[in-house]
């Protein structure tokens, strides 16, 4: 997706939504809620569009290999 995409799938919400980001575990009925940031503009990339990030993140979250939550 690039930014073009994802402002037309934003444009189609009313602005008064509130967007949950969320990990799903693909066989699992799991989610985590995300918080998110976006890094704007990376240099280092020698790509054919200017490249940025759209972090997900969750404040328990310690290690994703193994999961690793600051609760257990």
């Amino acid at each position: 997706m690039n930014k073009k995409e994802l402002i037309a799938a934003l444009d189609e919400l009313p602005d008064d939504t509130i967007i949950l980001y969320q990990v799903v575990a693909q066989n699992a009925p799991e989610a985590w809620q995300m918080q998110v940031k976006i890094s704007g503009v990376l240099p280092g990339f020698n790509w054919e569009s200017p490249v940025a990030v759209l972090q997900l993140w969750h404040p328990n979250l310690e290690s994703l290999d193994p999961v690793k939550w600051k609760d257990n």
